[in-house]
């Protein structure tokens, strides 16, 4: 298992790839595609760039929820 119904990521864009869009385009058609399944929120789990996410669609941190369900299965 490496995700849950209703989760988007880890995901991640090579650093040459950074300030293209290209994050930002993946991000919104995978909540597009959340929504489009039933889902009213998407939560980004194991996130590494939060400021990015805060930015982009203002994504709130879920308090106490590291690491949900990610426990033992994401690198150190």
């Amino acid at each position: 298992m490496t995700t849950a119904k209703g989760f988007y990521g880890p995901t991640g864009v090579s650093e040459d790839a950074r300030g293209t869009g290209i994050g930002k385009a993946l991000l919104f058609k995978s909540m597009e595609a959340l929504r489009e399944s039933g889902y009213v929120y998407g939560v980004i789990g194991g996130e590494g760039q939060r400021e990015f996410y805060e930015k982009v669609c203002n994504a709130q941190e879920i308090p106490n929820s590291d690491p949900g369900i990610y426990t033992d299965i994401l690198p150190d």
